[in-house]
């Protein structure tokens, strides 16, 4: 190759190299416009904040937005049960007056054990409910009414439902401000087969009364016990040892639950974190369950059980109530 070719090749292979750079400018000009139009749009858009959020907890097929619920309403493969009815009172001020489409309702002494006001039932009876309510064991559920959803779902995990099983995140509230439609009457529904596969269940999701004594007589740091009831409930007479946070911390004002981040910073700052046993209790099992769906599915912990006696089988034996603010001290990890 002489002197005129190699200087020919060098202009060329020089030339190439500008239309690369050059090329390469503009593609990511282009996609920095693009980001730019897409970023305001994601701020700006509550479906994709949502889904956001969701895709950040440990288990986020546990829970659903309001927005992917509404393209769900009128689907015969998913049964909606709202919760909101902790008694006919609450179902007459709620389910009655304005309920999400296609709804159908349980009231949460429908599923209690007998005798037992706030205490779980057996599988049989709520297998029974359920069975009237339209539930089988091939239908996608979706459940709304914050406590009562948490402690369904609890109770569907616990005896060893395979349904995909999903709490809205959100309630009848957050649904109307979103100007979406409710309805008010019942949905008609047909009597199903629905039956507990009790060798799925997990007993360990729940706790009795001599287990949580024990946890107070030999209380180490890797126990927690924890209160969920309002601070002024706490105060009045708790269970040794036990530390308080009110359940509604966990939720936005629109009752959305905090994100995952929150959530996580809410409870280590209190000592309540994913390598300790924690019982969890309420005044009496209604409640409660709705922090376990939040550390157990919302923040991955694995040892979380709910005292369901909570504090009113506890005041029915002479065991010991203290009072006022918590007397252990607790140091939230750094």
């Amino acid at each position: 190759m002489n002197n005129r070719q190699l200087l020919l090749l060098t202009y060329l292979l020089t030339a190439a190299m500008i239309v690369v750079a050059l090329t390469a400018i503009i593609v990511n000009c282009a996609r920095s416009r693009q980001a730019a139009n897409v970023l305001p749009q994601a701020k700006d858009n509550p479906v994709i904040q949502a889904a956001a959020k969701i895709s950040r907890y440990q288990n986020p097929g546990a829970l659903i937005s309001i927005y992917e619920l509404k393209e769900l309403v009128g689907d015969p493969n998913v049964v909606l049960i709202n919760t909101l009815g902790s008694s006919y009172e609450v179902f007459a001020a709620t389910y009655q007056v304005g309920h999400i489409p296609g709804a159908a309702y349980i009231l949460n002494c429908e599923y209690d054990y007998p005798n037992y006001y706030g205490r779980i039932g057996t599988p049989a009876v709520i297998q029974e409910v359920l069975r009237r309510k339209g539930v089988d064991n091939q239908k996608r559920i979706i459940i709304y009414g914050n406590e009562g959803a948490g402690r369904f779902y609890w109770m569907m995990k616990m005896f060893g439902s395979a349904n995909q099983i999903q709490v809205l995140d959100g309630d009848i509230e957050t649904w109307r401000a979103a100007g979406f439609p409710v309805d008010t009457a019942a949905p008609p529904s047909q009597p199903t087969l629905f039956t507990f596969d009790l060798s799925r269940a997990n007993m360990e999701y729940i706790a009795g009364l001599d287990q949580v004594i024990d946890a107070v007589v030999n209380y180490t740091p890797a126990i927690t016990i924890l209160d969920i009831r309002p601070h002024e409930y706490y105060l009045a007479a708790h269970i040794p040892q036990s530390i308080n946070i009110a359940m509604e911390e966990v939720f936005n004002k629109d009752r959305t639950f905090k994100s995952a981040s929150e959530l996580q910073a809410i409870f280590a700052a209190k000592g309540v974190t994913a390598d300790k046993t924690i019982y969890i209790y309420g005044q009496d099992g209604f409640h409660s369950p709705l922090i376990w769906f939040v550390l157990h599915e919302l923040l991955g912990y694995s040892n979380v059980k709910i005292y369901d006696g909570g504090i009113i089988e506890w005041r029915e034996h002479p065991l010991i109530i203290e009072c006022g603010e918590q007397k252990q001290i607790i140091k939230p990890n750094s």
